[in-house]
């Protein structure tokens, strides 16, 4: 038994009628032939009836509505919009052969492997607008989604949660920039929970201003004083560089783009940090 597929497909008639066809191909081989063909087994009508369909050369009406012919290996069938919804069946067919050592060839019976259904729509033109706009009207609403979701995700310096924070680095470089001989301090979160808090909620109070298509001369391009990266608990981190001189932040974004504010007292707090006693400093 072929298989079935009984999900349901539509075909829109938006114009006087619609016209459907069968398939036919065959691919020759050295020493074998394969033969590939999709036939329109049978058609139901708007009562549920199932039609008699009749395959001549010429066109043939079969019932009002639906005309039929045949021409080669090609059935065709126009469905006007009268005769509409109707369901079409259609089989598929596989036949393989190979070549006896006479020239000829041992035919294998074709035989049927799937079907499966179309149902056959009029859609009005107000219908067809409706569709559309519902249809742009999705495309719409998900592209401003994402504009919003992109935009509220580049507005923040730190873009997860103070819970989510597994350790802080600060960096310090120093007035004349020197990454050789940086002051390093690493923050675990199990012991500095304290100093992470108040760093982060530091930074989380500057207003900030985004730039994600900036000018020349509003790219971020200076030696920093001074970097601190939080890793979260997800693997992610964000870098966050100050300018040279301390007092602005920022975090890249694509391209050129950034994120940051200035925060005046910020210096002095990172400074405080590489110079006090803490056991994870390196």
């Amino acid at each position: 038994m072929p298989k079935e597929e009984l999900r349901r497909r539509v075909i829109p008639v938006h114009e006087s009628f619609v016209e459907v066809n069968s398939t036919y191909l065959h691919f020759e081989g050295t020493n074998d032939y394969t033969k590939e063909k999709t036939i329109i087994e049978d058609i139901v009508d708007k009562f549920g009836k199932k039609i008699n369909l009749v395959w001549e050369e010429e066109w043939k009406e079969v019932v009002p509505g639906i005309v039929t012919r045949e021409d080669l290996r090609q059935q065709h069938v126009r469905i006007h919009q009268r005769a509409c919804p109707v369901r079409i069946k259609f089989q598929n067919y596989h036949e393989y052969g190979e070549y006896d050592n006479c020239g000829g060839y041992d035919d294998y019976k074709d035989s049927p492997v799937s079907s499966y259904y179309y149902w056959v729509q009029y859609e009005s033109g107000r219908q067809r607008f409706i569709k559309r706009v519902l249809y742009l009207g999705i495309i719409a609403l998900i592209a401003v989604s994402a504009m919003f979701i992109r935009e509220q995700y580049h507005r923040r310096l730190l873009r997860w949660e103070l819970d989510q924070v597994e350790n802080v680095k600060v960096v310090y470089y120093g007035e004349n920039f020197h990454p050789s001989g940086n002051n390093t301090v690493i923050l675990a979160a199990g012991k500095n929970k304290d100093l992470i808090s108040e760093l982060y909620k530091k930074i989380a109070s500057i207003k900030l201003v985004t730039y994600i298509f900036p000018d020349e001369d509003e790219r971020q391009e200076s030696d920093p004083l001074f970097e601190i990266i939080f890793t979260y608990k997800n693997g992610r981190n964000d870098r966050i560089e100050s300018t040279e001189t301390g007092k602005c932040i920022y975090r890249c974004l694509l391209g050129a783009g950034w994120v940051g504010g200035a925060c005046e007292d910020l210096p002095d707090i990172i400074k405080s940090l590489v110079v006090r006693d803490v056991p994870e400093r390196r």
